[in-house]
């Protein structure tokens, strides 16, 4: 993963549990407490998980509510913040650029491999979503999806068909 994961979670954990908590995230996950993680940091798929772990270790938060916190986190105030050329009107236009988005991702940063994702609309307003990568996170682009009912004033409901196909109906 790049590091750009790892450091909206450093944002997160530092705005939720401050420093500390974080400086003993990082230890418990096999890094210095000063460890400094730079958006384009190629890092282990391994040593992320690590990262969540610990953090369930330190904070004791359980997986759901880990997810849910950076898929918020996430969606309401670093992409924004990180990445302001990707703005959207609305959650329809937002998750139909997604896989645009990252392929732009793979081609401009180096051993970048974000997931892709492949469309098909249902109906009018029904729209299935196939998760393609290897790291099997369908849960949390589930919380993503989802957290854009809070950046958006359009609603979707989210539903997770298996774990490579998400339904979307927008409201």
């Amino acid at each position: 993963m790049k590091g750009t994961i790892a450091k909206a979670t450093k944002m997160l954990i530092e705005k939720k549990f401050g420093i500390k908590i974080w400086e003993q995230i990082l230890i418990d996950a096999g890094y210095p407490n000063d460890h400094v993680f730079l958006i384009r940091d190629d890092i282990n798929d391994e040593d992320i998980f690590k990262i969540f772990d610990s953090i369930k270790n330190i904070t004791g938060l359980n997986d759901a509510q880990i997810f849910n916190a950076f898929a918020e986190f996430w969606v309401l105030e670093y992409l924004d913040l990180v990445y302001p050329a990707f703005k959207y009107n609305n959650a329809k236009d937002f998750i139909l650029a997604l896989d645009e988005i990252h392929e732009v991702m793979a081609d401009s940063i180096p051993n970048s491999k974000p997931p892709r994702f492949d469309y098909k609309w249902l109906s009018n307003n029904e729209l299935q979503v196939t998760y393609k990568s290897h790291r099997n996170l369908i849960d949390l682009v589930v919380l993503i999806f989802q957290a854009l009912n809070k950046k958006y004033d359009d609603k979707i409901e989210v539903e997770k068909l298996n774990e490579k196909d998400i339904k979307i109906t927008f409201i």
